[in-house]
């Protein structure tokens, strides 16, 4: 907001000496702000608690040594068929490539709703988004010190929400009715983001969201299911892409003359 010509030039060389010299994030209004703070303060938690963790997984452990001994039982499957050891190995390698080729960032700013049955599963969901290059924030349905409006606020800054449901319904009836309330936005209006519910561990989906596609995840081994819901985001992610697109071409095409 500075007007003053030298304090202007004064105010860049400080904004790049500190664009130069740190990560630095951007924003466009107080709402935005506050995503990027919370998010940014959820990560520091949960890397804390990644830290205390073991920093292993055991269902992570268990599904990897279960993945393995598939693998060992396909090759002797191939191998005793008479194929050669170099062409079975060189076909695992190439496909290995093609999973570890670079992908695109999953961009979207998603919010987990969670009560507290559902916080572990939250919290392993919300690692999995960051890692994909999305920004996540996890919304306990508790009621805690939250005042109405502010779910309202947060999911209006959200591209897309991600609907927990245990058997445990919210503590708080006025947090339950804001709830419904702003997720019929996206209902009505779904270009306005991605709405996705999820089932952890038989977890009754609301009746407000029963008409659309669920995930169903077992807290114990949620692997399967969190890779599911990254699966439908970056479809979301690119259908929007490609329908942005199409309305700038459209857009570009009405503007010709003639």
């Amino acid at each position: 907001m500075e007007r003053d010509p030298d304090k202007l030039r004064l105010l860049l060389a400080w904004k790049n000496t500190l664009s130069t010299r740190h990560t630095v994030a951007y924003f466009s209004s107080p709402a935005e702000l506050t995503i990027r703070v919370v998010t940014a303060l959820n990560q520091i938690i949960q890397a804390h608690e990644t830290v205390t963790d073991n920093a292993v997984d055991k269902d992570n452990d268990s599904e990897l040594s279960d993945v393995f001994s598939r693998v060992e039982s396909a090759l002797r499957e191939v191998l005793d068929a008479g194929h050669a050891s170099g062409v079975v190995v060189g076909a695992i390698r190439a496909a290995l490539a093609s999973f570890a080729a670079p992908k695109d960032r999953l961009a979207l700013s998603v919010a987990i709703l969670a009560n507290g049955d559902t916080a572990e599963t939250a919290r392993k969901i919300a690692r999995a988004l960051e890692t994909e290059g999305a920004d996540s924030i996890i919304q306990p349905l508790d009621g805690g010190n939250d005042k109405p409006g502010h779910i309202t606020t947060l999911l209006e800054s959200a591209e897309a929400i991600i609907v927990l449901s245990s058997n445990t319904p919210p503590h708080e009836d006025w947090l339950q009715r804001e709830v419904e309330a702003a997720l019929w936005r996206f209902i009505i209006l779904p270009d306005v983001g991605e709405l996705l519910p999820v089932s952890v561990d038989g977890g009754a989906v609301p009746p407000l969201l029963r008409a659309r596609r669920h995930v169903v995840i077992n807290s114990k081994k949620p692997h399967g299911g969190i890779a599911e819901i990254l699966g439908l985001l970056r479809k979301y992610s690119a259908d929007r892409d490609s329908r942005g697109t199409r309305i700038v071409r459209a857009q570009a095409l009405l503007r010709k003359p003639g």
